[in-house]
């Protein structure tokens, strides 16, 4: 399960969280740092601006490294812009007494 929201960064930034009910704490540990190493090897094509959390599952320790990072690849954003922040808008001029 991946998230994104935009971060109006020129970086994207990657956050992990694996529960303890996947596993043990090798089995995490193990799923943290394969999916931190996707996303190292990667970072020149996965576009900037978001912030990226992700929820891997117990069978992402089990596959190749090259399926994890099709797969995860596939789900990152598109080299399309990150949506715009929407615009501040001027508070509503002061009401006459309450």
């Amino acid at each position: 399960m991946v998230f994104f929201l935009s971060n109006g960064l020129a970086e994207s930034r990657l956050g992990l969280t694996v529960p303890a009910s996947v596993g043990g704490a090798v089995l995490r540990n193990r799923l943290k740092r394969r999916v931190r190493e996707v996303f190292r090897l990667n970072q020149p094509s996965i576009p900037a601006g978001w912030d990226i959390v992700v929820n891997p599952r117990r069978d992402a320790a089990k596959v190749p490294f090259a399926t994890l990072t099709r797969e995860l690849m596939r789900l990152f954003p598109s080299q399309a812009a990150p949506p715009s922040k929407p615009k501040a808008t001027e508070p509503p001029a002061p009401g006459k007494g309450c």
